[in-house]
């Protein structure tokens, strides 16, 4: 707590148990990011669940000193759901990309600082949302239920010593003493495609690509870097 910094933030998506502590403890000259909404996904946030703990803060400490903000950069979702046009509507009402999820900010921003009353619709429809969400048998399925009851110990246990699961890999798969990989697929470019294909190993190995049409031109990343957004008072 005693680094030269602005702001310390927290992920209290993965653990909202931690922000009691750090409100106790937390220096008056130090703000907090509070990284309520997951960036780790594609779903909408509880907004109830997420302006609980905004609200514990911003009364603990004021909200001139919070921060909202997701719980990491929001390069891991998509840009925008608006863009996605063929979206089942029931899926599409759980959805939220990375424009979304800036919205989603803003409501939780304007309940800080204009009360629950401000943005009461959006809130109402949240909930409405999550409760579909958690009672919806396209995400729970009885017969999976059933199953993971059945599950014991047995089923965590190999039936086979390495040894012998090492040699039947190597029979199967015939890969060489150091197969290698990229971490991600090459940019399918009129340049890269003729040199990747000129590389390909000999038969027995199997090289994974992501393939694209001949026309396909080069992808380059959009940066989606986000920014916590400051509770101001008005």
């Amino acid at each position: 707590m005693n680094l030269p910094v602005a702001a310390l933030h927290l992920d209290l998506v993965r653990a909202p148990e931690q922000l009691d502590d750090i409100l106790r403890i937390i220096p008056s000259n130090l703000q907090v990011s509070l990284g309520v909404i997951d960036g780790r996904n594609v779903w909408k946030a509880d907004l109830g669940r997420a302006l609980h703990l905004v609200e514990r803060a911003a009364g603990a400490i004021g909200s001139d000193r919070i921060l909202i903000a997701p719980s990491c950069s929001l390069l891991h979702t998509p840009a925008d759901l608006d863009f996605e046009k063929h979206i089942d509507n029931e899926v599409r009402d759980w959805l939220a990309f990375a424009k979304q999820k800036l919205e989603e900010l803003v409501v939780l921003e304007r309940a800080v600082l204009g009360g629950r009353n401000a943005v009461r619709e959006t809130l109402d429809r949240n909930r409405i949302v999550m409760e579909k969400k958690g009672a919806s048998s396209r995400i729970h399925d009885p017969n999976i239920k059933a199953r993971t009851r059945n599950v014991g110990q047995e089923m965590t246990r190999r039936v086979s010593v390495y040894p012998q699961r090492k040699k039947l890999q190597e029979q199967n798969l015939k890969l060489p003493l150091f197969p290698t990989t990229t971490i991600g697929s090459f940019p399918q470019t009129k340049e890269v495609r003729p040199r990747e294909q000129s590389t390909r190993p000999e038969k027995g190995m199997r090289l994974l690509t992501k393939r694209s049409s001949e026309g396909d031109q080069e992808r380059r990343p959009v940066s989606r870097r986000s920014r916590p957004r400051r509770v101001r008072s008005r």
